[in-house]
């Protein structure tokens, strides 16, 4: 059989012999890797899906949940689309699980070894890991409890560690440079300083990539703290020199020289939600140089959508390769 399980920020795809799960972090590419390996296993196997959310992951309602079987035509068009069909979610750490108190309280467990037996009582073999920091991390973790796991790199933040790229960067940077492109016509025709916000948590890799390719002013990135002091006096030598606008774009996890990450929650069982650095650079900007200044907050539109062609490409060659492997041996 082929399966689904989701548990928090960990979603299942599950054969007896080969296992793919989708990360809480999707990308606009992460279905195509999905699609080759269900049509490929769906020449040999009757391919079955079902879901639970970790909460419910006892032993005995393992397979109980949402059975379906899957027919080619549940894949279609899922190869050139970025929407998971299986859904996905960032909670649920099962190596950090929140477990709330009688008093109120929240004490944290790790629940590794207990999901890896579960894993084992369904005849599960081994896990194709595809997903970001946070997905990837828990597939070390089971790994180092005594699973089966490949790491498929998927993620926009492109912050993998021994990872040139990684699937759904291409198509990212590719959105989030045309809308930088477009706020440019903005901030001429009015005068006016624009501050473009982009994804990518703790790395500054979408703002870097893609303020370079818009041909951004300033590009503010978390991994080197900023002044804003400088930033101004950029604004105010380009206005004296007969261009009064700028674009500025900085990520969200950006934060200046001695301060903090702007954070605008955190969840008890969930990674902190950052983002409020776009209108603090703003609001300084305007009070250092008295120049109109707007924000633009990018945000999620940079993740879905159709995969570029670089993007599609890599991961249907990586897919290709690794099902190869698995089914060749």
């Amino acid at each position: 059989f082929f399966g689904v399980i989701e548990w928090g920020n960990v979603a299942v795809w599950a054969l007896t012999a080969a296992t793919l799960f989708l990360g809480g972090w999707q990308g606009p590419v992460a279905d195509s890797s999905g699609w080759l390996v269900l049509k490929a296993l769906m020449m040999a196997f009757l391919v079955i899906w079902f879901f639970a959310t970790f909460p419910r992951l006892q032993a005995d309602q393992l397979m109980a949940f949402a059975w379906k079987i899957l027919i080619p035509l549940s894949l279609f068009n899922l190869g050139v689309t970025g929407a998971h069909i299986l859904g996905s979610t960032n909670r649920g750490n099962p190596c950090h699980y929140p477990v709330p108190q009688a008093d109120g309280s929240v004490i944290y467990e790790d629940r590794t070894d207990h999901l890896v037996s579960l894993f084992r009582e369904a005849g599960i073999d081994a896990l194709v890991s595809v997903g970001g920091d946070g997905s990837l991390t828990i597939a070390q973790r089971l790994h180092e409890a005594g699973l089966r796991v490949v790491g498929v790199p998927k993620t926009i933040d492109n912050d993998l560690d021994r990872t040139s790229v990684t699937f759904g960067f291409d198509t990212a940077v590719s959105i989030a440079t045309e809308l930088i492109d477009r706020v440019f016509t903005t901030a001429t025709s009015h005068s006016r300083v624009f501050v473009v916000e982009v994804m990518g948590r703790y790395a500054g890799w979408i703002a870097l990539t893609a303020g370079m390719a818009a041909g951004a002013h300033v590009i503010l990135i978390p991994e080197i703290p900023f002044s804003i002091e400088p930033v101004a006096d950029l604004i105010r030598r380009r206005e004296n020199a007969g261009s009064p606008y700028a674009v500025v774009v900085v990520a969200e996890g950006a934060a200046p020289a001695g301060g903090e990450r702007m954070v605008l929650s955190k969840a008890i069982d969930q990674s902190e939600r950052l983002g409020g650095i776009g209108e603090r650079v703003a609001t300084e900007l305007t009070t250092l140089t008295g120049h109109e200044t707007r924000t633009t907050v990018l945000g999620h539109v940079v993740r879905g959508g159709t995969p570029t062609a670089q993007a599609a490409k890599n991961t249907v060659s990586a897919a290709s390769s690794r099902w190869l492997k698995i089914s060749c041996g």
